[in-house]
C-alpha cells in the first residue's frame, strides 16, 4: 500500500490493512508459477464505510485489482 510492502498472501488468504482516509495506492505483485509484474490501482478510501478491494488472475494469468463489496 502506498509502496510499502504490507502482507504476503496466498490463494484465499485475507488482510486487513489500515491508512488514511483519500488518495492511496493499492499495488500487488504475483510471486511464483504466475509470474507477471507489479499491478496497481489508484483508489480513493472512504473513512466513512470499508474499503474492499480483490485481487484476481483470471484465465490467460492476467492479474488485476478491482474494488469489491464481497468480504
Amino acid at each position: 500500500m502506498n509502496g510499502t510492502l504490507s502482507a504476503l498472501l496466498g490463494a484465499g488468504e485475507v488482510v486487513q490493512l489500515r491508512s488514511k482516509p483519500g488518495a492511496a495506492i493499492i499495488g500487488a505483485e504475483p510471486d511464483g508459477m504466475c509470474g507477471g509484474n507489479l499491478k496497481e490501482l489508484a483508489a480513493t478510501l472512504d473513512p466513512t464505510k470499508d474499503n474492499r478491494f480483490r485481487v484476481l488472475i483470471d484465465q490467460a494469468m492476467s492479474m488485476s485489482i478491482v474494488p469489491t463489496a464481497t468480504e
